[in-house]
């Protein structure tokens, strides 16, 4: 879903003075399940069925082997199997951004042929993600099994804790942009021509953000898990190697300053010469 609104005016308050504005305002939505679904990459053979005549999901087999699942974890892991129907609807993404930018300006006619003209934009974007993974979705179910610790008596213990994950991401960019110019433009006796300007421009523009993911979250009760250990290295079950768990923890601000002049200026003499010059 996408809107977008834009007005400009301009006012001719007198003979030598106009004034500008304009203003835009844009905001979409975008929200979608997502379905990994057929991907030679993974190696899906090109007629894999993804149901049986009675329309119930059949199992694809790409990460691990099927001899390995069946005896992984002697029942007491989550269901290590894939099944691309059943994933759909498991995985909810949205994306949102608005956006907001405002024009003024003025323009002075001065004498001499000298104008004066004055502009100014402000700038607003603003950014929103979150992907959700459900808690029978595949992709928990890999994490929780991946992450499981055996201990004595064939039982485990899971560091990744039951529920969903959400993932969320926000940024912000704000901008504010100047810009002064005066101008000058002179004929005289149809042979020669002088046109100038010169003006100074700033910018001052600062971006933040931020993501975060959830463990354990339960939309329906807006609850999280109170604690995950992030700093342990965990034997991976299903390999020989171990990692922390994954914390996706950041915050950022970016702030960028722009300071210019500028200056050309150009004679042309009987519309066939022309000399110029700019800093």
């Amino acid at each position: 879903n996408r809107i977008t609104l834009r007005s400009a005016n301009t006012f001719k308050v007198s003979s030598i003075l106009q004034l500008s504005a304009a203003v835009t305002y844009s905001k979409d939505n975008d929200s979608r399940g997502r379905n990994s679904g057929y991907n030679p990459i993974q190696g899906y053979y090109p007629y894999a069925r993804l149901a049986d005549d009675k329309g119930n999901a059949l199992p694809i087999y790409f990460d691990y082997r099927k001899p390995y699942i069946d005896t992984a974890g002697h029942g007491l892991l989550k269901d290590w199997t894939y099944r691309p129907i059943d994933e759909i609807g498991q995985e909810e993404h949205q994306i949102k951004n608005a956006n907001l930018v405002v024009n003024t300006g003025a323009n002075l006619k001065l004498p001499f042929g000298f104008a004066f003209d004055l502009k100014y934009q402000y700038m607003n974007q603003l950014a929103d993600q979150s992907d959700l993974y459900k808690t029978e979705s595949y992709y928990i179910r890999d994490q929780v099994n991946r992450y499981a610790q055996s201990k004595a008596g064939n039982q485990f213990d899971f560091p990744i804790p039951e529920g969903g994950m959400l993932d969320a991401a926000s940024s912000e960019l704000t901008s504010h942009q100047g810009r002064a110019q005066l101008s000058f433009a002179k004929n005289w006796n149809s042979k020669h021509s002088l046109n100038a300007l010169g003006g100074y421009e700033i910018r001052n523009q600062v971006t933040t953000q931020q993501s975060n993911r959830f463990y354990g979250y339960q939309p329906e009760f807006g609850a999280i898990a109170p604690v995950v250990n992030y700093t342990t290295r965990y034997k991976l079950y299903s390999s020989d190697g171990s990692a922390t768990i994954e914390a996706r923890q950041d915050i950022g601000k970016l702030t960028d300053n722009f300071l210019s002049w500028f200056g050309n200026a150009a004679y042309t003499y009987d519309n066939r010469y022309t000399l110029s010059a700019s800093i």
